[in-house]
């Protein structure tokens, strides 16, 4: 449970804080990495389904990952409420936060809560679409010829869509909880 407080000011000008629990879903990105042969859509979600079990989190996870069949814009849950970071730290108010191609802080903890910096496997545009073409054939290819486009994880703009990488090389996963 995570908790927002806000700020209130009294008739004798005293201010405190009031602070109510809420509901959040939870993001992190895996703290393992795997070349682009995910076994599709559905083997990227497994991976971080039991990233999120090793982690005992609870809950169901998808990757944030797109390929010619889906996408997050296509596949998750448009949640109303906020999307927090493990630690509780809030990066998008909402489903459409999320996808305004600027978090309000980077997707940078793994399920362990170690930072991770560098790139991570997407294949997305900020607005949750498939990029199209650049997603390691559709997930099946570990070849350094195939490509996949990548977020960069400590920009809370790029985080999603940054760059171009070879699908051999091991990339991480973004996990959101559905």
């Amino acid at each position: 449970m995570l908790w927002g407080c806000v700020l209130q000011t009294d008739e004798i000008d005293q201010t405190s804080y009031v602070c109510t629990p809420y509901s959040a879903m939870r993001v992190f990105v895996s703290s393992t990495s795997t070349n682009g042969a995910l076994g599709g859509l559905a083997g990227a979600d497994a991976i971080c389904q039991a990233a999120a079990d090793a982690a005992s989190l609870g809950g169901s996870y998808k990757a944030w990952i797109s390929d010619s069949t889906g996408s997050p814009s296509t596949r998750f849950t448009h949640a109303s409420s906020p999307y927090a970071l493990l630690d509780g730290t809030p990066i998008a108010v909402n489903w459409a936060g999320l996808i305004s191609g600027n978090l309000l802080r980077p997707i940078d903890l793994t399920e362990t809560q170690v930072t991770y910096q560098d790139y991570v496997y997407t294949a997305t545009k900020p607005d949750g679409t498939y990029f199209g073409g650049l997603a390691c054939n559709d997930w099946t290819s570990g070849s350094p010829i195939d490509a996949a486009l990548v977020g960069y994880s400590p920009d809370s703009n790029q985080w999603t869509f940054v760059g171009v990488i070879g699908c051999s090389d091991p990339m991480p996963l973004y996990c959101f909880e559905q």
